[in-house]
């Protein structure tokens, strides 16, 4: 009577479509790198680019791999994430191999809020004129590497950048307001 309540519950299981992943022979790694220039007390510029390895586990080789990369941020008064930059790299891998595939460099400046101040001749200061905060801040960065159709492997600094990326407006860099 037993061996009958298995044979339902083991036909559930072997009939029932696999729920997981495939396995990609693609690998990989990123590093973002850049330094914050003050160009004053205020204003900053952030230059950033995405160094992406890509490694191939398999024997045979891919080619035309598409890397996409994201550069996500914030617009002064705007508390939403953006795409502010995003563009599109190829690479091809050879068995076994290796690549290396750099983006081009992101500028994004911005200006912090700040007062002005104004010295009396007596020594004593006073705060003048309020400067609102301008410009956008990168904030995060985003790859993905497809095979054909297929996302062979990505990667996003933040888990929460990638679900937004089909919603994410991608934003033009502002003019720099003159002070």
């Amino acid at each position: 009577m037993k061996s009958f309540c298995l044979i339902p519950a083991l036909s559930a299981l072997l009939l029932t479509p696999q729920l997981h992943a495939e396995i990609s022979p693609v690998q990989l790694v990123t590093l973002e790198n850049g330094p914050t220039e003050n160009l004053g007390k205020f204003d900053k510029t952030q230059a950033k680019t995405i160094h992406i390895a890509l490694s191939n586990h398999s024997q045979e080789p891919i080619l035309g791999l598409k890397v996409r990369y994201y550069f996500f941020g914030k617009e002064a008064h705007n508390k939403e994430t953006l795409v502010l930059e995003k563009g599109e790299l190829s690479a091809d891998l050879k068995g076994h191999g290796t690549a290396t595939v750099v983006s081009p460099e992101f500028k994004a400046a911005f200006t912090e809020a700040h007062y002005a101040i104004k010295n009396k001749k007596n020594g004593s200061a006073t705060l003048g004129k309020k400067t609102e905060e301008a410009g956008q801040k990168i904030t995060g960065y985003g790859v993905q590497v497809f095979d054909k159709d297929t996302i062979a492997a990505e990667y996003f600094s933040t888990a929460s950048l990638k679900k937004g990326i089909k919603n994410m407006a991608i934003v033009k860099k502002p003019k720099r307001r003159a002070h």
